[in-house]
Protein backbone atom coordinates (compact mmCIF):
# COMPACT_ATOMS: atom_id res chain seq x y z
CA UNK A 1 0.00 0.00 0.00
CA UNK A 2 1.62 3.45 -1.06
CA UNK A 3 1.46 6.01 1.49
CA UNK A 4 -1.34 8.27 -0.73
CA UNK A 5 -3.58 5.20 -0.31
CA UNK A 6 -3.08 4.60 3.03
CA UNK A 7 -3.50 8.42 3.63
CA UNK A 8 -7.10 8.35 1.93
CA UNK A 9 -7.79 5.68 3.79
CA UNK A 10 -7.16 7.04 7.19
CA UNK A 11 -9.22 10.27 5.75
CA UNK A 12 -11.80 8.60 5.31
CA UNK A 13 -12.02 6.60 8.13
CA UNK A 14 -11.01 9.69 10.54
CA UNK A 15 -14.23 11.36 8.71
CA UNK A 16 -16.55 8.16 9.53
CA UNK A 17 -15.59 8.10 13.38
CA UNK A 18 -15.72 11.78 13.82
CA UNK A 19 -19.04 12.05 12.13
CA UNK A 20 -20.39 9.09 14.18
CA UNK A 21 -18.74 11.32 17.11
CA UNK A 22 -20.70 14.48 15.86
CA UNK A 23 -24.13 12.67 15.85
CA UNK A 24 -23.79 11.30 19.51
CA UNK A 25 -23.01 14.74 20.98
CA UNK A 26 -25.89 16.29 18.77
CA UNK A 27 -28.08 13.63 20.40
CA UNK A 28 -27.21 14.63 23.76
CA UNK A 29 -25.37 11.28 24.47
CA UNK A 30 -22.24 12.68 24.93
CA UNK A 31 -21.59 15.78 27.25
CA UNK A 32 -18.39 17.78 27.60
CA UNK A 33 -17.90 19.78 30.79
CA UNK A 34 -15.18 22.25 31.86
CA UNK A 35 -14.16 23.85 35.19
CA UNK A 36 -13.73 27.68 35.21
CA UNK A 37 -11.39 29.39 37.44
CA UNK A 38 -12.97 29.16 40.35
CA UNK A 39 -13.83 25.81 39.94
CA UNK A 40 -17.53 25.91 38.44
CA UNK A 41 -18.88 22.86 36.29
CA UNK A 42 -19.42 24.45 33.06
CA UNK A 43 -20.87 22.61 29.87
CA UNK A 44 -19.05 23.28 26.89
CA UNK A 45 -20.57 20.73 24.72
CA UNK A 46 -21.76 23.00 22.32
CA UNK A 47 -18.24 24.54 21.74
CA UNK A 48 -17.04 20.95 21.21
CA UNK A 49 -19.39 20.39 18.74
CA UNK A 50 -18.46 22.99 16.62
CA UNK A 51 -14.73 22.14 17.11
CA UNK A 52 -15.93 18.43 15.87
CA UNK A 53 -17.59 20.11 12.90
CA UNK A 54 -14.59 22.22 11.83
CA UNK A 55 -12.44 19.40 12.09
CA UNK A 56 -14.99 17.00 9.62
CA UNK A 57 -15.13 19.88 6.85
CA UNK A 58 -10.68 19.78 7.09
CA UNK A 59 -10.92 16.32 6.36
CA UNK A 60 -13.93 16.75 4.09
CA UNK A 61 -11.80 19.33 2.29
CA UNK A 62 -8.68 16.78 1.93
CA UNK A 63 -10.53 14.00 0.76
CA UNK A 64 -12.38 16.47 -1.92
CA UNK A 65 -8.87 17.43 -3.14
CA UNK A 66 -7.96 13.67 -3.59
CA UNK A 67 -11.02 12.77 -5.40
CA UNK A 68 -9.96 15.69 -7.43
CA UNK A 69 -6.73 14.85 -8.20
CA UNK A 70 -7.93 10.67 -9.40
CA UNK A 71 -9.93 12.37 -12.02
Amino acid sequence: MTPQVWFEQWCRAERDAAAAVLARMENGEMRTYATDPRGELLDVSQEMIAAKRSSIEEVDAIIAKIDAEKL
